[in-house]
């Protein structure tokens, strides 16, 4: 039902980029050329592919071209499901301690594998959420996979647009500790909202897109709460309006940058990624720093977008993963494009928090 709710930004984004995208040509994200090479790095990528059998991936943070994965989790102990059983990806996270958290969003379950885990291993713990959809997982029973620091993730309820939150690292059948209802602020008030995705900036903040319960008022937020407390206390929230070009937000695909506390969104049609200040106030949306066109090869749904400490962006699509200078803007070419046809699989609707640098 949620998704119906933001079906009607799909036209605003065709009016918006249509132009830009046409003017220029591209290749898609499988034909982009690069050295086959593979640059020595003390970070690593992880993935998580959703489609085909399902499988969290991990890539020198620095390679380019055709590359083959580091270490593959995968395997029927694991219990990923991928392919078409699998709409949503849900979201990945993995600790300092390499603790790994695998969110599977259309079946309501945390899966967590012990430091080190590769191969056909089973989860160390399986967290199973309340059931929602009550449609036998034709659809996503949740949305958003966010980390609070404090032994909490936060994620939205699909089923009522309300944010539940939830102790990391269970086991068995749990219950949130907390359920609200966010807040969006329409113009000088707010008013309660109904959430599509939460994200985490890693520093105690968890940010929502939301859009008033009042369908009458098109109005798409981002709104900011404190949860270092535990309770959250709302910070701030912007928003854009319908016909607002250069101030709609719209997206099942957030990200916050954990440095510079920058916003990134995901845009589905035109494919694209919005860019927001760290330092946006409450109140109208500022113009917002947008990568997209034929030259970025971005030309279906962004399926996940993270970021690197020098301010990189890469953006999952595909069977790759293009990578963005710092402040890159328009339509402009990755530095480098990451390609894994045999593994990468992001070919349907699967959004979510489905990369990490760590």
């Amino acid at each position: 039902m949620l998704a119906l709710r933001f079906a009607s930004c799909r036209l605003f984004f065709v009016a918006c980029f249509l132009s830009a995208l046409t003017a220029c040509t591209g290749s898609s994200l499988d034909t982009v050329p690069g050295p086959t090479q593979t640059p020595a790095a003390q970070t690593a990528l992880y993935a998580y592919s959703p489609d085909g059998p399902g499988a969290l991936l991990a890539y020198p943070a620095s390679a380019r071209g055709r590359t083959p994965p580091t270490s593959i989790l995968a395997g029927p102990k694991t219990t990923f499901v991928g392919g078409k059983a699998n709409l949503f990806g849900g979201g990945i996270s993995i600790a300092a301690d390499g603790t790994t958290y695998v969110f599977d969003a259309m079946r309501a379950r945390v899966l967590t594998f012990a430091a080190g885990s590769r191969g056909d291993v089973a989860p160390s713990h399986v967290e199973r959420l309340p059931p929602n959809d009550n449609v036998r997982l034709k659809a996503p029973q949740y949305a958003g996979f966010a980390l609070d620091g404090l032994g909490n993730f936060w994620t939205v309820d699909r089923s009522n647009g309300n944010i539940d939150r939830f102790r990391i690292g269970g086991d068995g059948d749990v219950m949130p500790g907390l359920t609200f209802k966010p807040s969006v602020l329409a113009w000088t008030k707010f008013v309660p909202g109904v959430a599509s995705t939460v994200a985490s900036d890693e520093a105690g903040n968890i940010y929502c897109i939301c859009q008033p319960d009042d369908l009458i008022l098109q109005l798409y937020c981002i709104t900011q709460y404190d949860v270092t407390h535990g309770d959250p206390k709302l910070v701030r929230s912007f928003y854009g309006i319908l016909g607002n070009l250069d101030t709609q937000i719209p997206s099942t695909v957030l990200h916050v940058d954990p440095h510079t506390k920058k916003v990134y969104v995901g845009i589905w049609t035109p494919a694209a990624v919005v860019e927001y200040p760290s330092d946006a106030p409450s109140g109208p949306a500022p113009r917002p720093n947008v990568i997209g066109g034929t030259l970025t090869t971005l030309d279906s749904v962004p399926a996940a977008i993270t970021t690197d400490a020098r301010g990189r962006v890469f953006v999952a699509q595909r069977s790759a993963v293009a990578v963005f200078s710092a402040g890159a803007s328009g339509n402009v070419r990755p530095a480098r494009v990451l390609s894994d046809p045999q593994h990468l699989r992001f070919l349907g609707q699967a959004y979510g928090d489905l990369l990490q640098i760590r």
